[in-house]
């Protein structure tokens, strides 16, 4: 894991790791177990000038949970598939 830096006139810059296999906590109702999963870091640098921390911290949890939610087995064309397509109205 990395921190991205600005390169001006840049405002963020977003980074990813690779994904890799890791142990983690899967909560149920039946009790915790340890499972492995698929996991990659995500981070971001941003001008803190411009871009508030709660701001930044919102777009990087969208973009986890569209990478989450991703299923691309009904999409033909993965790059024009709506469901590919990450909402930056944050920044709008």
């Amino acid at each position: 894991m990395g921190t991205p830096i600005i390169n001006q006139p840049q405002v963020a810059i977003m980074a990813v790791g690779a994904i890799k296999k890791r142990p983690v906590v899967i909560e149920t109702p039946h009790g915790d177990s340890i499972a492995i999963r698929h996991m990659m870091y995500i981070s971001m640098s941003y001008d803190h000038r411009i871009i508030d921390g709660s701001l930044g911290a919102t777009f990087v949890t969208a973009v986890a949970k569209e990478l989450e939610n991703f299923q691309p087995r009904h999409c033909k064309n993965a790059l024009a598939c709506s469901c590919f397509k990450l909402q930056l109205h944050f920044f709008t």
